[in-house]
């Protein structure tokens, strides 16, 4: 069997041949989650075997058992819209994931034959040299070996805040590149890599439904009921001399009487609307319409990290100053250190708090943040007034981890590492 990765230290730094990666293609298969296709005849045939089907399938036998041909008539009906409703829901989601999966098949940078080169990410093999930077999903697990990245893994780890990685370091494929560049050689690809595994495990649950659990909740009180019910009806027939074969059919009317026929399908209508709604309204794709009862049932949500159920924006929770800097002061250098065309969640939050700058300052050089260093770097330049009165005035400010910018300071504050504590201790992410 193949090794599912490939260690960095026995890669090129020319990366890999075409007749290399084509070998190791057949060997490893494409760089994606493995799905099986199924045809639509057995997607169809799926929605009538289950609990519910079952349960209005027995229902059906037992009316025409009792020649009531009409009742089961209406009932196979509503069990044939029950599926038809979700298969047709579910074929339309399937189609909108297929073209949303086309226009949004990512690439990759590689270094094949010698030559950096743009390839469709599934056709990456373990041993290939990839390059990676700012706004790149990363297409498969790497390992670094040069360079400097910022990555979000927070789809994959639940954490919140982008980790900075150096060589050396692996790199989760289906991640995030927020700052930097590096290179990388793909260690693992498709279902054995993190993400794949992941998919995996989700694809194979199947926990019973929140709907399923509900029906069969009521269902199980009327038949207790319906028990005690023909437990009488037998009673009385023994002790009225009752033939058994006139009180049969009462019975069997009465367990009938215990299934909620309409209740599936009256589920299936209601949830196909929400879907609609969800489509519709809020540009949310359901691509199973058990998923919108899932979601309406829900009480309480547990879970170990917030970074992703927030609402994705960041806010200046509270500003510390020192020595003759106020507030405004302090919160103005800050702007000047902060870019706002990088769209960094950081800086915009920074750029949103701090007032006008009144300050006549001008911004001759900036260096964005760099996970190497840590900050950002701003050359400022007072404008605006004569020589002698502050004009032509020059300032270094510096943003970013609050050890990396004390190191820079030749007189910090003696209490800067109880603040950074403090705040930090209520949540904050902390910078100076």
């Amino acid at each position: 069997m193949a090794s599912p990765t490939v260690p960095a230290s026995s890669v090129a730094a020319e990366g890999l041949s075409s007749a290399q990666a084509a070998e190791r293609l057949q060997t490893f298969g494409a760089n994606a989650v493995e799905e099986r296709p199924v045809p639509a005849w057995k997607r169809l045939a799926l929605r009538f075997w289950g609990p519910l089907p079952w349960m209005l399938e027995v229902t059906i036998a037992l009316t025409l058992a009792l020649s009531k041909d009409l009742q089961a008539g209406i009932i196979a009906g509503l069990l044939v819209l029950n599926g038809v409703l979700a298969f047709l829901q579910s074929a339309k989601a399937d189609r909108a994931l297929a073209a949303l999966r086309q226009r949004l098949a990512v690439t990759a940078r590689a270094r094949r034959d010698g030559i950096w080169q743009r390839i469709p990410a599934r056709d990456l093999v373990p041993g290939d040299l990839v390059r990676v930077r700012t706004g790149d999903v990363v297409p498969a697990d790497l390992d670094l070996v040069d360079g400097h990245v910022s990555v979000d893994q927070s789809t994959l780890t639940g954490e919140s805040f982008p980790e900075d990685l150096e060589p050396g370091a692996p790199v989760l494929g289906s991640s995030l590149v927020q700052r930097g560049e590096a290179t990388g050689v793909v260690t693992a690809t498709g279902s054995r890599s993190f993400f794949g595994r992941t998919a995996r495990l989700v694809q194979e649950a199947r926990p019973p439904t929140v709907l399923e659990r509900a029906v069969f909740s009521i269902i199980r009180y009327l038949v207790v009921i319906d028990v005690v019910l023909v437990a009488a009806m037998i009673g009385f027939a023994l002790l009225t001399g009752t033939s058994m074969s006139e009180v049969a059919p009462f019975a069997l009317i009465v367990l009938i009487a215990s299934v909620p026929v309409a209740l599936p399908a009256t589920f299936s209508a209601a949830q196909a609307i929400g879907a609609q709604t969800l489509i519709r309204d809020h540009g949310v794709l359901v691509t199973r319409l058990q998923a919108v009862q899932e979601a309406a049932s829900m009480d309480v949500l547990c879970t170990d990290k917030t970074g992703t159920l927030t609402t994705n924006h960041l806010e200046l929770a509270a500003a510390e100053p020192y020595g003759a800097l106020d507030r405004s002061a302090l919160l103005e250098l800050a702007a000047l250190a902060s870019d706002p065309a990088g769209q960094d969640p950081i800086d915009l939050a920074i750029l949103a708090a701090a007032p006008e700058s009144e300050g006549g300052w001008q911004r001759l050089d900036f260096h964005p943040f760099d996970p190497a260093t840590k900050r950002t770097e701003a050359v400022l330049e007072r404008v605006g007034a004569p020589l002698g009165r502050g004009g032509g005035e020059r300032r270094v400010v510096v943003k970013g981890m609050p050890d990396v910018v004390v190191a820079a300071c030749a007189d910090p504050p003696r209490s800067w590492r109880s603040d950074v504590d403090r705040l930090a201790a209520s949540g904050c992410r902390v910078l100076a």
